[in-house]
């Protein structure tokens, strides 16, 4: 009988009368043997995998036990592993003595390709582990970076919040308005108002101190019945509604022409403000109506662009019914707002040649720096 075998193998045992005992079996370490072939002197059966593993609790030990004699087993040839066994013949009741065998079976060729794959997963396991660390590092320090920049702009901000403050409570001090210094200055007599005359040639001829249609020509003479006739012409309203939309429609009339226009012909009617009125309406009534009519996208700059007489001849006779309300009501606080701002400008320092000054109201007039000055 040969004592080495391997999983599927025959095992064929030799005797007599095997076929006259009922409940015969062949044990291989308490593994019954499969397939068992029973003959009047000759047992045969198929070895099973002694190498298998156990879930039972007591096959715990013999791994163990088995992995020991595996390593000393295998440590000449890689391919096997063997463990010792015995073999014994249970006829009814009876049990025969053990026979010892070894049990031999190679080992799968992917248990090679595990070996080789095994380290090889190993070391790029180990790799991605290093990159998520590296990763986790970067990301912490990129993190605590921004920590700390964050932390120095809020101590930054903290700072110029602090100089800000100093700064405001500087200026209010400042700009304390001594309102008993400015009404000790004034008083309604001293608000320079200007005459009609004055008033509405700097609003009529704005940059202009010396027009020409303020003095008589030499020859006024030769000019004397043109102008009476045309004056008769610009006094009917047909005639002076022609003319505007005439001049309107031509090109070659710049808008400080139109402009000039308007003006003169206000101070030709001013002696008749109930047909400088009249005219108006019919002006604009007749804007407004072409502007709808014809492009409706001019309808947000009408009366903001001055390109039209009709809408100098509105600023004009607003500039000539406001004089009067400016007079006798509106002027004195207006000139005591630009008394009270002036003072409050000149407070702090003024460039000379710029304008410019610490205390200015808008920011384009603001000082880019203040240097030390002196009041004078």
């Amino acid at each position: 009988m040969d004592t080495t075998l391997s999983e599927g193998q025959p095992l064929v045992i030799s005797g007599k009368y095997f076929d006259r005992v009922k409940g015969i079996k062949v044990l291989l370490n308490e593994t019954e043997c499969r397939n068992l072939d029973v003959s009047d002197t000759i047992l045969t059966c198929d070895v099973p995998d002694l190498l298998a593993s156990d879930s039972d609790e007591g096959d715990m030990a013999r791994r163990r036990k088995r992995r020991q004699t595996t390593e000393e087993d295998t440590a000449a040839d890689k391919n096997t592993i063997s463990k010792n066994i015995s073999i014994t013949v249970v006829l009814g009741n009876f049990r025969s003595e053990p026979i010892a065998g070894t049990f031999v079976k190679e080992i799968p060729v992917k248990s090679n390709i595990i070996q080789i794959v095994g380290p090889a997963a190993a070391g790029v396991a180990v790799l991605v582990l290093l990159l998520l660390g590296a990763v986790w590092f970067l990301h912490k320090r990129k993190v605590q970076q921004k920590k700390q920049f964050k932390h120095q702009m809020f101590h930054e901000m903290e700072k110029i919040e602090v100089r800000l403050a100093e700064e405001c409570k500087q200026v209010f001090t400042e700009l304390q308005t001594d309102l008993a210094d400015l009404n000790s200055d004034f008083s309604p007599a001293t608000i320079p108002y200007h005459s009609f005359d004055e008033y509405a040639l700097k609003v009529l001829f704005p940059a202009q101190d010396d027009y020409p249609v303020l003095h008589d020509p030499a020859d006024l003479a030769s000019y004397e019945e043109s102008l009476v006739v045309f004056e008769k012409l610009i006094k009917q309203e047909q005639f002076l509604l022609t003319l505007v939309e005439t001049l309107d429609r031509q090109r070659q009339v710049s808008k400080r022409d139109k402009s000039n226009i308007a003006a003169l012909m206000i101070v030709s009617l001013m002696d008749d403000m109930s047909y400088i009125t009249s005219i108006l309406k019919q002006l604009l009534s007749k804007l407004i109506s072409d502007t709808v009519n014809n492009d409706m996208r001019r309808m947000k700059l009408l009366l903001r662009r001055s390109e039209h007489i009709t809408e100098k001849y509105l600023s004009n006779w607003l500039t000539f019914n406001l004089h009067s309300f400016l007079v006798e009501s509106a002027g004195q606080p207006l000139y005591v707002l630009y008394r009270a701002i002036k003072q409050q400008i000149e407070k702090g320092p003024v460039d000379y040649i710029t304008g410019n000054a610490r205390y200015a109201l808008h920011e384009k007039n603001l000082l880019s720096r203040i240097t030390d000055f002196s009041k004078l």
